[in-house]
């Protein structure tokens, strides 16, 4: 079953890419992706695009997720506790939102498939 995969991998980035740089954890959970799912290109492109969006999220309300952030946290210009009081929840959401949105069209996919007997991978083809 791949349906936890989307948002299993999901909130891995985003928690990750708060404490590694965003690219390291979008290129680590991408890694991931492909050896989950090495035949299905259409939904390793759907998870993978959630991705990029959880990574960014993810690193952006953390102080040292991000290079900008960093930088601004070492010359102390932003404090640790209202950087990560201001932005945990905008980032979180921007994260769930477009994860439920997928999970939610990846699941109606995959059972209108189940119902019809094929596989994922092949209903968006010609």
């Amino acid at each position: 079953r791949k349906e936890p995969l989307m948002p299993v991998l999901g909130i891995m980035c985003f928690f990750l890419s708060a404490v590694i740089d965003n690219l390291t954890a979008t290129i680590v959970c991408l890694k991931l992706l492909r050896h989950s799912v090495p035949h299905d290109k259409q939904l390793r492109h759907m998870i993978g695009g959630l991705l990029v969006i959880a990574a960014n999220a993810g690193g952006a309300w953390s102080p040292i997720g991000d290079v900008t952030t960093t930088m601004l946290w070492l010359a102390d210009k932003i404090s640790v506790f209202t950087t990560i009081s201001w932005l945990f929840l905008p980032s979180l959401v921007v994260t769930i939102l477009p994860l439920l949105g997928l999970w939610w069209e990846v699941r109606r996919e995959s059972r209108k498939c189940d119902a019809v007997g094929e596989e994922p991978s092949s209903a968006g083809t010609a």
